[in-house]
This record gives C-alpha cells, structure tokens and sequence, in this order.
C-alpha cells in the first residue's frame, strides 16, 4: 500500500476525523467563551446606562458659576504648587489630586454655609 509521509489513506482520514472532532471542540469552547464575553459587555454597558441614567445634573446661573470658578482657579493654583513638590512616592502630577481635593473643599464650603 503507498505512504506518504509514512501514513496511508486510512490513517491520513483517521488523523482528519480526530483533527475535526478537536477543532469541533475547539468550536464550542470558542462559542461559550464569546457568549460570556457578550454578557460582560452587556453587564458593563447596562450598568454605564444606569450611571448615566443617576447622574443629576445641575444649571447654575451666571453669578454661582462665576463663584465656583472662583473657588476652583484658587484652588487649582495652590494644588499646582503643593505637587510641584517632589516627595519621594507621590505623584507630581496634579491631575492625580485634583478631583479629590476640590471635592473635600465643596463639602467644606458646603457644611460651612
């Protein structure tokens, strides 16, 4: 019986049909991993909705938006000089600071008024 590379037909077709039935396996595994990927990016884009959906939004008028500029560009500044600081471990970077530091001001504004 011919060979070629040291196999003949009917191991040539045996070693197809287990390469198909691993590749039909493969298929499914490949199937149950992007389904679960789809929920997750179903879960992450229904909890962005719901955040979107809770965030309340507020209109100031011209004089308290001048007044939390105001608040704001103090503020800034100072935080721009305080990381310009090198302190070994911290950032000097403001925009890592910011958010969190106006934040505690606004409360302190607030629970003073």
């Amino acid at each position: 019986m011919p060979t070629v590379g040291g196999l003949d037909r009917c191991e040539i077709n045996t070693k197809l049909h287990y390469l198909n039935v691993e590749m039909d396996k493969l298929k499914i595994q490949q199937s149950a991993l992007i389904e679960m990927r789809d929920k997750l990016d179903r879960h992450a884009e229904m909890t962005e909705k719901e955040d979107q959906t809770n965030m309340k939004t507020i209109t100031l008028t011209d004089e308290e938006f001048k007044r939390v500029y105001s608040i704001i560009d103090r503020e800034y500044e100072s935080l721009c000089e305080r990381v310009k600081v090198d302190i070994p471990g911290l950032s000097s970077n403001i925009e890592d600071y910011i958010t969190h530091d106006i934040h505690t001001n606004f409360t302190k504004i607030r629970e003073a008024n």
